[in-house]
């Protein structure tokens, strides 16, 4: 008689019943179910999962083989969170790819707020109170270390966005059947106003500049309103003095106590940004003080095209350009304000001259000009007043 042939039904995993003899002797017995699921390097694997009971094993194999079918289900695996976002990270920064600057915020974010909580915790296994209670430990205590209090809204958002993200890809990479921060409510991160000047305190705090070392730089950060990144970062090349024009290209970050060179921001980030005549006057003067010192170092100038240099040809550091800026205002009696809030008083200043938001938000190189009129919306005060009166002129007026 022939030998029928397999079907696909043979192949379904089904339920068989296991026993094992306890210390005292005693023989119990247990049952399992198995179901065959695709895993994500596309072969299909049996897994046995075990149940106190037939009807158990029975219905688990069910809800199972429902999953599967429907193609939610994901090969099961004991990897942690933590050693997950290990290896995401890793691949992301090349995948994406991350910005230096970028991959360090997101590896203290994965070291510090969220491994110590969820790192041991079996990825297949995290739930969505996993992440409330993370969210709960990160507004009352902080870091699970006890060296921080507790977090701002705005930075617990940023640990969800990160945690969200990776949790993503486990979901498009079928290590996960869904994501369990969707659905979470972070906490609502109140928008808070940055400091700037007004015109009139803008010229009052250029007087200072004239013969201030660190002149060119203020003067240049309050004429175009680029990053502090992007102006210690701007390089000779990257300038046009005929023309007026310069192109912001790279940034120069500080990581971990050292300077590097990085990509601009976003696409956008990358621009070209005419500059006034006062300007281009003080970058004139600030080449000819370079090549004095360059003359005077001879060998030992380290080389490079930055614009902004040290006397020995070494990058500005960030924390030297702040402080001796944090100097100048105290010695202004001007409102204090950061170097961050030199950029918004140069998008104030653009705003109230031109009222035309694309302009500044290309000047700022923003991604898309909702975003400068989300961050500068105390630019647009006045908006209802200006709206009345030009009603006024264009319906009431003789």
């Amino acid at each position: 008689m022939a030998r029928p042939r397999k079907t696909e039904d043979r192949k379904l995993p089904g339920i068989r019943k296991k026993t094992y003899t306890c210390s005292d002797g005693a023989v119990s017995e247990y049952w399992q179910a198995a179901v065959y699921v695709r895993q994500p390097d596309g072969q299909l694997k049996r897994e046995w999962v075990n149940h106190p009971s037939k009807k158990a094993a029975e219905e688990a194999r069910a809800e199972r083989t429902v999953e599967v079918k429907g193609g939610g289900a994901v090969g099961r695996s004991r990897q942690t969170l933590g050693v997950y976002l290990d290896d995401w990270l890793e691949k992301h920064r090349v995948r994406k790819p991350l910005r230096l600057t970028t991959y360090t915020r997101y590896e203290c974010i994965i070291r510090v707020n969220i491994k110590p909580t969820l790192g041991g915790v079996p990825l297949q296994q995290l739930t969505r109170k996993h992440v409330e209670d993370l969210c709960y430990r990160l507004q009352t205590s902080g870091r699970s270390d006890g060296k921080q209090r507790a977090l701002a809204p705005r930075s617990i958002r940023n640990v969800l966005r990160v945690l969200s993200e990776a949790l993503d890809h486990a979901v498009h990479v079928q290590g996960l059947s869904r994501n369990p921060c969707d659905g979470i409510r972070p906490p609502k991160a109140e928008q808070t106003e940055m400091a700037f000047w007004q015109p009139d305190e803008a010229k009052q705090f250029m007087v200072l500049l004239e013969g201030e070392r660190y002149g060119p730089v203020f003067l240049l950060d309050l004429a175009t309103g680029l990053r502090r990144g992007e102006l210690l970062g701007l390089r000779w090349q990257d300038i046009d003095l005929t023309t007026g024009t310069l192109r912001v290209r790279q940034s120069l970050v500080e990581v971990k106590g050292r300077l590097h060179i990085d990509q601009a921001k976003t696409p956008r980030s990358q621009r070209e940004i005419p500059l006034p005549a006062r300007v281009v006057a003080a970058l004139q003067e600030q080449r000819k003080r370079q090549v004095q010192w360059r003359v005077a170092s001879a060998e030992a100038w380290p080389g490079g095209d930055l614009v902004f240099t040290t006397s020995d040809g070494r990058p500005l550091q960030p924390r030297n350009v702040y402080r001796r800026f944090t100097q100048l205002v105290e010695r202004s009696k001007l409102p204090r304000i950061s170097i961050h809030g030199m950029r918004h008083s140069a998008a104030s200043v653009l705003w109230a001259q031109t009222r035309d938001l694309l302009l500044v938000s290309e000047m700022l190189g923003h991604a898309q000009p909702s975003t400068t009129a989300n961050i500068y919306a105390h630019l647009f005060k006045d908006a209802p007043r200006r709206a009345a009166a030009a009603m006024e002129a264009a319906l009431f007026s003789d």
